[in-house]
């Protein structure tokens, strides 16, 4: 996937004409496919649905892929477990990189943690960034570096 369009680039790099169009639109593929592998993450997000993990004995979960967006389900040992309203209720949370467990789940043998079973936790989840972060150039950002000074 492109992570920008020619046009973009040429407004990033402050280009007017149209004599590099050819050039930059074969570099954006294998950019892109480079910034991917690099920082191990495809752009803009992935959905996970269902995957299996390995629980940890403790209360969080590293989730694979991040940052996370959103987590729509999650259950442990074949039970479902619904998102905290609070945050002190019982049920799920979760930030940029983790899972939560919080408040205790009544009832269930592994109460606030994660049991430390393989394959135990299912989890469906998305991650990544939203498509309007992947095309934003701040303004103002625009680099000094010109073919013929090697900028300032």
């Amino acid at each position: 996937m492109n992570l920008t369009t020619v046009a973009n680039v040429k407004r990033y790099l402050g280009i007017t004409t149209s004599n590099q169009d050819a050039l930059i639109a074969a570099l954006i593929p294998g950019e892109s496919a480079l910034v991917e592998s690099w920082t191990g993450r495809r752009f803009p997000s992935v959905s996970n649905v269902s995957k299996r993990l390995n629980g940890t004995g403790s209360k969080m979960l590293i989730l694979p892929d991040q940052p996370i967006l959103s987590v729509s389900a999650v259950s442990i040992l074949g039970s479902a477990v619904a998102a905290s309203a609070d945050g002190v209720q019982a049920g799920f949370m979760f930030d940029d990189t983790c899972l939560y467990l919080v408040g205790g789940i009544a009832g269930m043998s592994w109460g606030d943690r994660f049991p430390n079973v393989p394959q135990s936790v299912v989890v469906s989840w998305e991650a990544g960034y939203q498509a309007s972060e992947t095309g934003f150039v701040p303004s103002g950002n625009t680099p000094t570096i010109t073919p013929t000074d090697g900028g300032t």
